[in-house]
């Protein structure tokens, strides 16, 4: 993938991740009586906030981990591009220390977002966190995995650097 592509690639899947990030936001505080909402209850909106937590997760990883690899290009800002500060960043820290980040990114947004329901007539419920936090460590470690299946099988592109 030559940089132009990857630059593309990142800018397309930056954009994925602020709509999702935005419909997550919003899916979370549409008031119970909402029509979309009648037959979530109980467990499938466990399964919701597991699933929709974990795919913030792996956008966020997946988002950084195009950030590392084009990092070299983009807007410069005071002698280094956005893409290269964020890529030094990483680079200085272990993978695994990278996951416990994005981790962390995610359960503080719900742990920020659950409190706010009950504005909007929904339940602030600590099981919901539990979802959210579960959802984001197993699309985590899944990322890991894919990764570690694409280095195995198709090479290391950064050969020579950490991977994420």
């Amino acid at each position: 993938m030559n940089l132009s592509t990857a630059s593309r690639t990142g800018a397309c899947v930056a954009a994925v991740l602020i709509l999702y990030w935005i419909g997550l936001c919003v899916g979370t505080h549409l008031p119970p009586h909402t029509p979309i909402l009648h037959w979530i209850d109980g467990l499938w909106d466990k399964a919701l906030h597991f699933s929709g937590y974990g795919g913030l997760a792996f956008l966020l990883a997946l988002t950084w981990a195009l950030a590392r690899q084009r990092r070299h290009s983009g807007p410069k800002v005071g002698g280094a591009s956005f893409a290269q500060r964020c890529g030094r960043f990483f680079a200085q820290r272990t993978p695994c220390l990278n996951y416990l980040l994005i981790w962390t990114v995610v359960v503080a947004y719900g742990s920020v977002d659950e409190p706010t329901q009950p504005l909007f007539q929904r339940d602030c419920d600590i099981f919901d966190l539990l979802a959210d936090a579960l959802g984001a460590a197993t699309a985590l470690a899944l990322f890991a995995l894919l990764m570690a299946l694409g280095r195995r099988y198709w090479g290391d592109p950064r050969a020579n650097e950490q991977a994420f």
